[in-house]
């Protein structure tokens, strides 16, 4: 499922591309081969390609609608395949110009950061800037406060944490009267929220610690594992690009799955060092600190594995990685009392109801894997989308073990739908920490692309232009 509609909307963006060079449609057929050193795109593949795909996912969305009407007695959300999005009033003049504010910025701050080179620190501002700003456009109490407000969100439960120690050894017990995320998630998304409240004026604050963590956390790692394979220009360009993907400029600021997109940064960053000892105990440090938060970190071992099995031919790193975080939680079970494998349970229990949705409800878990999916295409975007699929085509000999780890963490996502997890979709938010992943192949892309600065500028445009967007469409916190 995940590989049809993936490559339906490839095959979709790729067709506008060839169109638009004035080439005959029969040629897509070749495209793969062909992309090797494609150039990047025209202003008019930029127009075409958007059309293309907007109509794409208003196709899906219509359809979406009238086959869970008509056949399954399923009412998708009107904004489909975004299952949380409030769509927002018609902006008002003020509103307008702070748009208008935001689009003078980008232009003359990527005109100086591409005179630049894409120096990591110029990157690293100018995207800091770009999802302050963008995120400024719902105000601040709705960009930054109102993400953690509620009953629902980590911030209502950090009152419940007199030290850490405390809260550990009583989260087993507690677990399932917490609020909705929290219950549903490991003690360290509570205590992440609760240790930048402490360094904190107002949640407002905590919003603003989660961004700039998240952005220099990821934007570093992202930009020297590219440096010394592709070289500086193009590690700036493909971590500016990561950083302005629409899933990061939405959820980067506020959301703590920012973090945790950020520790897979780091994971993957030490994966792909020769040593053994050094990299094997940071990737244990990255992956604690993810599987502490998120309980989705589980399906990074597979990964792991796999490539260690296939591309180093030796699992000693897996075995101290695995042995290590063994160590470490049996530890803090030992201190604190708290038991990582039963909150696991727990929240698989809360989390799903006594019946195998594949079973009970084939209609409903059908729909929302293909939602899953979709979303993660729509926040990904056209242009990254297009680029990943030109990347993966000379990985397979170029580059055997970024090709293997990119379809590795594929088929984990793919697991994690089958087994029934992101049972509302929301995997744009939720599956965050794929993201880096999924750059990767575009990377590789602009490594072998024809650029010029105008063609550089177009793409980093149109990847901001569609976050900008989105941004004034719709909020996507609940």
């Amino acid at each position: 499922m995940f590989f049809v509609l993936f490559e339906g909307a490839c095959f979709l963006c790729e067709a506008a591309v060839f169109w638009c060079g004035g080439n005959n449609i029969h040629e897509i057929c070749y495209i793969r081969d062909r992309m090797k050193n494609e150039k990047l795109f025209t202003k008019k593949q930029i127009l075409v390609i958007t059309g293309l795909f907007l109509c794409f996912i208003l196709a899906a969305n219509n359809f979406a609608t009238w086959l869970g009407k008509t056949y399954f007695d399923i009412v998708p959300v009107a904004t489909w395949p975004m299952n949380i999005m409030d769509i927002l009033p018609s902006p008002k003049t003020g509103e307008m110009l702070f748009l208008v504010g935001q689009v003078v910025v980008f232009v003359f701050g990527l005109k100086w950061v591409r005179k630049r080179g894409f120096r990591l620190p110029e990157v690293l501002f100018f995207a800091l800037l770009l999802i302050f700003f963008s995120n400024l456009t719902h105000s601040w109490k709705d960009g930054f406060l109102t993400p953690h407000s509620g009953d629902g969100q980590y911030y209502a439960d950090i009152g419940k944490v007199v030290n850490p120690v405390q809260f550990l050894s009583v989260y087993n017990d507690i677990q399932p009267s917490l609020s909705l995320h929290s219950k549903s998630h490991p003690p360290g998304a509570v205590l992440t929220i609760y240790a930048l409240d402490k360094v904190s004026v107002d949640p407002g604050m905590v919003s603003l610690w989660i961004l700039v963590l998240s952005v220099l956390g990821s934007g570093y790692f992202f930009h020297k594992n590219l440096l010394a394979r592709y070289g500086s220009e193009v590690a700036g360009l493909g971590t500016l690009l990561l950083l302005l993907t629409p899933a990061v400029m939405i959820y980067y600021c506020a959301c703590i799955d920012a973090l945790i997109a950020t520790y897979a940064v780091i994971f993957i960053y030490f994966l792909f060092r020769p040593e053994r000892w050094g990299p094997a105990l940071a990737m244990m440090g990255a992956l604690f600190l993810f599987s502490f938060s998120n309980f989705a970190a589980v399906f990074l071992l597979p990964v792991f594995l796999g490539y260690e099995w296939f591309i180093r031919k030796d699992l000693s790193r897996f075995g101290i990685v695995a042995g290590g975080l063994v160590l470490l939680y049996g530890l803090i079970y030992l201190v604190t009392g708290y038991d990582h494998i039963g909150a696991f349970i727990m929240a698989s229990k809360i989390e799903n109801s006594p019946e195998i949705q594949m079973l009970a409800q084939p209609a409903v878990y059908v729909f929302t894997r293909v939602q899953g999916v979709m979303e993660v295409v729509l926040l990904l975007g056209p242009f990254l989308l297009i680029l990943l699929r030109r990347g993966l085509g000379g990985l397979r000999t170029a580059e055997k073990g970024t090709w293997l780890l990119f379809w590795l963490i594929i088929g984990a996502f793919a697991a994690m739908l089958i087994s029934g997890a992101y049972k509302c979709a929301e995997t744009g938010r939720a599956a965050l920490y794929l993201y880096p992943f999924l750059l990767l192949p575009v990377a590789a892309a602009l490594h072998r692309s024809e650029r010029d600065a105008r063609s550089t500028e177009l793409l980093v445009g149109a990847v901001f232009a569609q976050g900008l967007f989105m941004q004034f469409m719709g909020s996507y916190f609940w």
